[in-house]
């Protein structure tokens, strides 16, 4: 079997932008027939994805010729597999936690759904047209993506910045803290920080902190030497079957499952030497 060509890459936003965008993200290249499909994890963040040869589908839909598109990927509340074309060159931006502030309605009611760009960001659809015509290479998609991005995005206010911060304490934390001492510890009213997490993120600060504790024992589980009961308990879970019940919740499947890595278990996010 020839190995998996796909070409995932991540690329770090400028300065200016690095509060609103986590990262800009491109795969191309033909992909093997068996690894077509794949797992999204949550992230607790919102994607604006450009699909600029079409036909990336979830897996449960039958395979169709859909021309290239563009749309917003709301923040997710478990797993999606996702179908990808065999030949694709796909973009895009993802959005740190609340960076995409600049949303016409809160971020609840966008999640866990796909959103044609031209509803939302009708500014956006046009450099759609053009990456899908241009066949540009990655570090053009970036560019494009960046200027664009420098020319419209804003960070609009105190409420903002705050749940910025708010969520950037919780990303970096490995065991969650409560929802009330987080408040406090930022001088912050706790209903004001649930409502604005609600609008800016999509998430409640509880749901958003058990989307991390998730992603960080992804990370401890992939070069794991403890038992899943000690790793339980260091990544915050009150035992092993809580640990697995909020992991196959998120992921799709057990612990024991993502660590004997069969060919069905392929996480998208699994990839930490792409950075660029």
């Amino acid at each position: 079997m020839q190995p998996n060509r796909k070409a995932y890459r991540e690329h770090r936003p400028c300065a200016a932008l690095a509060p609103l965008v986590k990262c800009y993200w491109t795969i191309t290249g033909p992909i093997d027939e068996d690894k077509r499909v794949v797992r999204i994890l949550p992230d607790g963040c919102m994607d604006i994805i450009f699909d600029l040869r079409g036909g990336l589908l979830p897996a449960h839909l039958p395979e169709a010729a859909t021309g290239p598109s563009a749309f917003l990927c709301g923040v997710m509340h478990t797993h999606l597999l996702v179908r990808q074309p065999r030949n694709t060159v796909i973009a895009g931006i993802r959005f740190r936690p609340g960076g995409a502030g600049i949303l016409p309605a809160p971020a609840t009611e966008f999640a866990d759904r796909n959103i044609p760009i031209k509803d939302i960001f009708p500014g956006l659809a046009p450099m759609a047209d053009f990456l899908a015509e241009a066949q540009p290479t990655s570090k053009q998609l970036v560019r494009v993506m960046e200027n664009h991005l420098l020319d419209r995005l804003r960070l609009d206010g105190l409420e903002n910045s705050m749940t910025l911060a708010a969520a950037t304490r919780l990303g970096s934390l490995h065991m969650p803290i409560p929802v009330a001492a987080l408040a406090k510890d930022m001088g912050i009213n706790q209903k004001t920080l649930e409502r604005s997490f609600k609008r800016l993120i999509g998430l409640t600060p509880k749901k958003f902190a058990r989307v991390n504790r998730l992603l960080h024992s992804v990370q401890r589980l992939s070069k794991a030497t403890r038992s899943l009961a000690d790793l339980a308990l260091i990544s915050g879970y009150t035992d092993q079957a809580h640990f697995t019940r909020e992991f196959k919740e998120f992921t799709g499947v057990t612990p024991s499952q993502f660590q004997a890595k069969p060919d069905t278990v392929d996480f998208l996010q699994d990839v930490p030497h792409c950075r660029e």
